[in-house]
């Protein structure tokens, strides 16, 4: 048995030989979990939230940006706003940009939105966010038929 093999550097394969000829392989690609949010619902406000004593919906799973771990803190919508927190290890200062998408894995729907100039707002410890939102697929997402379910999360950031 070889483990590994020099030219994929995208995946840990073990290699099984007989006769100096491959005859079966096991490749473990190395993917990056998905993120998962809950839709939940508080009053009147949709998404997730764990700030303070706003405590709705479920978000599981974290991912990484340049080697540092990223969190959601917050992702919820508030008739016509957005507002999105995330913490990042180690960073207390800074901008970032962010573009956020819900994707619904049964139907393949996504919404997306845009948050730019996001900075560190110390009292949150975390980068935050808000965006207004007044129709579009991601508005569709924010509904009391939604409540309870399951939606990849995908968020793209970048420093400023």
């Amino acid at each position: 048995a070889m483990l590994g093999e020099s030219s994929d550097a995208n995946a840990s394969d073990l290699w099984i030989k007989q006769n100096g000829v491959k005859k079966y392989v096991i490749r473990q690609p190395n993917v990056t979990p998905a993120v998962y949010l809950t839709m939940g619902k508080y009053i009147d406000m949709y998404g997730f939230a764990n700030t303070g004593v706003l405590k709705f919906g479920a978000i599981s799973g974290t991912f990484t940006y340049n080697s540092k771990t990223v969190t959601v803190v917050t992702f919820e919508f508030y008739n016509p706003y957005v507002d999105f927190v995330m913490q990042i290890d180690g960073e207390t200062s800074g901008t970032y940009n962010a573009n956020v998408t819900l994707i619904d894995t049964d139907t393949d729907k996504k919404g997306s939105i845009y948050f730019s100039g996001m900075y560190y707002q110390s009292y949150s410890k975390a980068f935050v966010g808000e965006q207004a939102l007044y129709s579009g697929n991601l508005y569709d997402f924010f509904s009391d038929s939604n409540v309870g379910k399951k939606y990849v999360i995908k968020v793209d950031i970048a420093k400023v």
